[in-house]
């Protein structure tokens, strides 16, 4: 399906070229299974086709699963961050949606509690725990002045923060982004073998009709045939092949023959 429709669009990539394959092989073993049902011997190359196939499918199957590995971790590191957050007024500690907060914002994460923004440490000293984030297993000790990050957990104590990134400008949100971006776009690399794939394709298949015209006109000709036709242009440029004298009264006959 994507062959045809880079096919249509003039476009040629990996999938056209097995594709073509593919189908010639199929097609062509097809012919020749029936005329070796009809009693003449060919050769058929059903199991290359199905190779090819079965090699191709693998190939898709395993960069599913890692782009569903990938999905994996993007909705992990989703998760992390935290649907609540308490704002800590003049008079009260209200609780509003994590969404809702703003820049200077001075919010209160209790122990055990996830942090809901990037912030800095107003009041209070804790343990808060960033593996999630930064793979560092050892708690870091937070006091105030200490930048903590939305997502990671606090561990011990009550601490008052006052936002300093919120929504998307979090960190925890630009990773999100940065996961995103890398799974839907093409690495360098695989840009690099589409270009060699779009001249490489079609030199491929130009020179295999070549090949099977040039084969399909010789077709006529057997091997002593070919042998004749060699030596008679040998024999028209004065080079006779003197070196091989014990062959030469059976080539010599073959030549008459011919």
């Amino acid at each position: 399906t994507r062959a045809w429709a880079s096919f249509r669009h003039g476009v040629f990539t990996m999938d056209t070229l097995v594709a073509v394959g593919v189908g010639g092989v199929f097609s062509a073993s097809i012919v020749t299974y029936a005329l070796t049902i009809a009693g003449t011997v060919a050769a058929f190359y059903f199991d290359t086709a199905g190779m090819l196939i079965t090699f191709m499918t693998l190939g898709k199957y395993l960069e599913s699963c890692a782009k569903s590995q990938t999905c994996s971790a993007l909705t992990a590191l989703m998760r992390l961050a935290p649907e609540s957050a308490h704002i800590v007024t003049d008079t009260d500690v209200v609780t509003i949606k994590a969404s809702a907060l703003k820049p200077n914002d001075v919010f209160r994460v209790f122990a055990g509690e996830k942090v809901p923004a990037d912030g800095l440490v107003l009041r209070g000293s804790s343990d808060v725990d960033e593996h999630l984030l930064t793979g560092e297993s050892i708690p870091k000790v937070v006091v105030v002045g200490t930048e903590v990050i939305g997502g990671t957990l606090n561990l011990t104590s009550t601490i008052d923060v006052t936002a300093t990134r919120v929504g998307s400008a979090t960190t925890l949100s630009k990773i999100v982004k940065i996961v995103e971006d890398a799974q839907g776009a093409k690495p360098p690399i695989q840009r690099i073998a589409d270009r060699i794939a779009g001249v490489f394709v079609p030199v491929v298949i130009i020179t295999a009709l070549v090949a099977v015209s040039y084969t399909h006109l010789r077709a006529h000709e057997t091997p002593e045939h070919i042998v004749c036709r060699l030596l008679l242009e040998k024999k028209k440029n004065g080079y006779y092949m003197n070196r091989y004298s014990d062959n030469m009264t059976s080539i010599k006959r073959m030549v008459d023959k011919y």
